[in-house]
């Protein structure tokens, strides 16, 4: 509700916004669901043509649904490798520079270009807006439950986060503009925490017993 306020004070529709101090309930909506390597290549499999160049992106980039969907050739540079979006296509309302997959390049090079459209995604050769229905029934064949298309942009991010990126990298690309909010997208596995490293320590058999120091007597 405070960003439409705040697009409404923008655009010289009203002069304060209304309700900018009061504050936020916590919210407890964290997700836990991203999908393995294997069940992505399982949903990729069962999308409909028109879907699949879309997932890929959503998968590998991390972007919006709205911002891959409506997505258009000049936000395309295949030369330096960027999806540029303007402003007005962002949610935050700031431009940004998204590095392109390699997989999903090759995708990019290969899709037919419109006739009356520079719209990317085309189905039957016409753009669309929706695929919530696809979506679901691509996630039904491929037996993944419990999962949004939302959902994707969680797996970027941690694809992207274990990969070894900086976290200013990738909530560039993303387009968080605050670290609590960023950390939601991020779920650290159990696996990873099998991982962890410590730091130096000495052995115990190195570490002088503790009774051979001569405190720790009976008292008297």
């Amino acid at each position: 509700m405070k960003v439409i306020f705040n697009r409404a004070v923008g655009h010289g529709k009203l002069k304060l916004n209304p309700i900018a101090n009061v504050k936020r309930l916590p919210e407890n909506n964290i997700r836990q669901r991203v999908l393995t390597l294997d069940e992505f290549k399982a949903l990729l499999n069962a999308c409909d043509g028109h879907l699949k160049p879309i997932i890929e992106m959503g998968y590998w980039m991390g972007m919006r649904k709205d911002e891959i969907v409506r997505l258009t050739w000049p936000e395309v540079d295949l030369k330096k490798g960027f999806i540029r979006l303007p402003a007005e296509r962002t949610k935050t309302d700031s431009p940004r520079n998204i590095p392109i997959h390699p997989e999903v390049r090759v995708t990019l090079e290969k899709l037919p270009r419109g006739l009356h459209t520079d719209r990317v995604f085309l189905r039957f050769g016409l753009p669309f807006d929706e695929i919530k229905h696809s979506f679901q029934s691509a996630c039904e064949t491929a037996k993944i439950k419990g999962f949004t298309f939302h959902d994707l942009r969680h797996c970027a991010l941690n694809n992207l986060r274990k990969a070894g990126n900086d976290f200013f990298q990738i909530m560039t690309l993303s387009g968080h503009k605050t670290i609590s909010v960023f950390k939601r997208y991020n779920l650290v596995t159990e696996e990873e925490l099998a991982q962890v490293k410590w730091p130096p320590y000495e052995h115990r058999s190195e570490v002088k017993a503790v009774a051979q120091s001569g405190d720790g007597g009976p008292g008297r």
